[in-house]
């Protein structure tokens, strides 16, 4: 039996403000020519207050997006990667 991930975070859960980020390009080419851009973006962070992991850290629960670029052969040449 597999468990279901939250919809969320836990009541009493705290949002975290995001202070500085970096989100970069990962850059797959594949086997037709073809480039894959991919990088994720957070949009919210909330840490929870009551529990934390069996270790002892604290739990995170994250909000994000996949951001993707797929390029074709034809697209990719002569392209700059920003």
């Amino acid at each position: 039996m597999m468990n279901e991930a939250p919809s969320g975070p836990p009541p009493g859960a705290i949002e975290l403000e995001i202070e500085s980020s970096k989100e970069v390009w990962s850059i797959y080419k594949l086997s037709d020519g073809s480039t894959l851009r991919i990088k994720p973006s957070v949009i919210s962070v909330f840490k929870d207050e009551k529990n934390r992991n069996p270790d002892g850290t604290p739990i995170f629960y994250i909000k994000a997006a996949l951001i993707s670029d797929p390029r074709s052969a034809s697209e990719d040449q002569g392209s700059k990667e920003s």
